[in-house]
């Protein structure tokens, strides 16, 4: 936000926030919108780049990459509902790359860090551990490292009420974990 603030038409941005019906009719909430998605544009292209590290052969390489960029659920997602989990995808991306070049420290360390946005990449560290350890401790190791990272980053928010209420240990990060198919109300399949 603050390399893009200062382009930001304030009166919009506020409207934005308190009424939401009433922004829908200002004039600049298209300039609005566009800058508070362009950081997510940014690792849409480090995406776009990764895939090109971990794709061989032109075709497959075209076929990959388009498939990235026209991908509608990830359009939907980052560009009309504003979620973060691009970020989410290019981090698990760089992990992969990682791991393929043989960087499997580097590999968790990406892992870790991605986590703090949502905590299911940790469970990609143990598959990284075993493929990349050489024995058992080796393999504690560079899971320990992805573990370290995580508690790392978000150590300083641990504190917060807030952040372990809606963050941390909130029911929408559990999703990943548990398939559910709801059924009325209170029931689930």
């Amino acid at each position: 936000m603050k390399l893009l603030s200062p382009f930001y038409p304030w009166q919009t941005f506020n409207l934005l926030i308190t009424d939401y019906g009433q922004s829908l009719t200002a004039p600049s909430l298209g300039w609005l919108l566009f800058l508070l998605k362009l950081p997510y544009l940014v690792f849409d292209l480090l995406g776009l780049w990764l895939i090109g590290r971990l794709v061989e052969g032109d075709k497959k390489l075209f076929q990959a990459r388009i498939l990235w960029l026209f991908n509608p659920v990830n359009l939907y997602a980052t560009y009309m509902i504003a979620q973060f989990d691009i970020i989410i995808a290019v981090g698990l991306i760089l992990a992969l790359v990682l791991a393929s070049r043989g960087k499997y420290y580097s590999s968790a360390i990406a892992l870790g860090i991605t986590a703090a946005f949502k905590p299911f990449p940790l469970l990609f560290l143990p598959f990284v551990a075993l493929v990349g350890g050489k024995n058992l401790l080796h393999q504690a190791k560079i899971a320990l490292v992805g573990l370290i990272v995580y508690l790392l980053v978000i150590g300083p928010f641990l504190p917060s009420i807030g952040f372990r209420n809606s963050a941390l240990l909130a029911s929408h990060t559990d999703k990943t974990l548990f398939a559910q198919i709801p059924i009325s109300g209170a029931f689930a399949i």
